[in-house]
């Protein structure tokens, strides 16, 4: 056996084991159970009295702890998974959502080479674009000057950079060209994801009959509910065919919100996200990077309360100043704290949100997301107010407090 964690709560798909140990041997989880025989010169980890769960795979997420994937490096997105590692992720899929092609094609590089090499932290499981395939009057924090139409022959180059890491696609369907990319990503078993878009609920619908699947951020970016057009949220919130991502920092979605979410999805169809940027983690102040003003509305973010917002209202918008979102700066163990905090969620589905739903969802269900003996022994141990203790990939420790 390579390491032993022993005496923690363990959380597991089938029930929470109070006190017990895991085995892990060649970076599988080897045995989990109570009053087992310890064996001599292997690592062991004392969780008494510590929650031991499955590590969370954040799907959403551009970058952390002063990182981004708009830096464009393999070190970077490295870094990045160091960071990543410290709130609890044990995997996450590299998010880019930059204007236009020209940058975007420049940033894949880094994350294509980060899945192929692997890195010192949480691992890279795939790449998400969040293209800049918007509705203009759903565009976000991103640059307005970068949005785009959907061509499918445009996106063939796209999909080629990406080597087979390309898992979730994001786009507001509703756009010229969005049912046929819809289409052509469902033929090449890449999930496609509703979001930034004005959709109707009936356009929502055609896409779905396609193959869309997912949600982008549910509430933000996306046609609000309304009684006679029951738009992109009536659509996520009714279609069972629909994985619907939430970030749960308390800030983005009201609570209240958050919980007509899971009364009409239930925890199997909720995956819980950062879509968190490079200021997750960082302390409170101002922050400006290179490449803040050509992606974004502006050049710098301001984090203040553990939120992340603009210092000056954003274009066409009626919120005001003290709420004009700049991306998250949750990291993955705060959302599922709030889960828990906020929301009244268990232990147990706030866990099962935020690993075990998007590792079935995207292809990993069979190695990841669960404490399962055969499984990948991507664990974390965390204590009962969310910081995180340990963390564990394959087997390796990348992370101890």
């Amino acid at each position: 056996m390579d390491l032993v964690i022993k005496n923690g709560k363990v959380i597991t798909p089938f029930e929470i084991f109070k006190k017990s140990t895991i085995l892990v041997d060649d970076g599988k989880i080897d045995s989990i159970g109570e009053n087992l025989a310890i064996p001599d010169d292997c690592e062991i980890i004392d969780a008494e009295g510590l929650n031991v769960s499955p590590g969370f795979i954040d799907v959403h997420t551009h970058g952390c702890g002063g990182f981004g994937m708009y830096d464009s490096s393999y070190e970077i997105v490295d870094k990045m998974s160091q960071c990543y590692a410290k709130g609890g992720v044990t995997g996450f899929l590299a998010t880019l959502s930059a204007p236009g092609h020209t940058l975007w094609k420049k940033n894949v590089k880094a994350a294509v080479e980060a899945f192929e090499k692997g890195t010192n932290g949480a691992a890279v499981l795939g790449i998400h674009d969040e293209s800049p395939y918007k509705h203009p009057k759903k565009v976000g924090a991103a640059n307005p000057k970068g949005i785009l139409k959907p061509k499918v022959n445009e996106f063939e180059e796209v999909f080629e950079a990406c080597k087979g890491t390309l898992k979730l696609v994001t786009l507001a369907p509703e756009l010229e060209g969005g049912l046929e990319l819809v289409e052509y990503l469902t033929k090449h078993d890449v999930v496609s994801s509703v979001g930034h878009s004005f959709a109707t609920y009936e356009e929502v619908g055609k896409a779905i009959d396609l193959g869309l699947s997912h949600a982008c951020h549910t509430y933000n970016g996306m046609r609000e509910l309304h009684h006679r057009e029951p738009g992109v949220v009536g659509a996520v919130l009714s279609r069972e065919e629909i994985m619907a991502e939430l970030i749960g920092d308390g800030f983005h979605v009201s609570p209240v919100a958050m919980k007509i979410l899971l009364r009409c999805k239930g925890t199997d169809k909720v995956s819980l996200i950062s879509d968190s940027t490079e200021v997750a983690g960082l302390p409170e102040g101002t922050y400006k990077f290179p490449w803040f003003k050509e992606r974004l509305r502006s050049d710098s973010i301001i984090v203040k309360d553990g939120k992340a917002f603009y210092p000056k209202p954003t274009i066409g918008s009626i919120m005001p100043e003290s709420v004009q979102i700049a991306g998250s700066a949750a990291t993955m163990n705060m959302i599922v704290k709030n889960a828990v905090n906020l929301v009244g969620v268990s232990l147990k589905d706030a866990v099962k949100m935020a690993s075990t739903n998007p590792a079935k969802e995207f292809g990993y269900g069979a190695r990841k997301g669960s404490l399962e003996v055969g499984k990948d022994a991507d664990i974390i141990v965390f204590n009962d107010t969310f910081d995180v203790i340990a963390t564990i990939v394959n087997g390796r420790v990348v992370y101890q407090k």
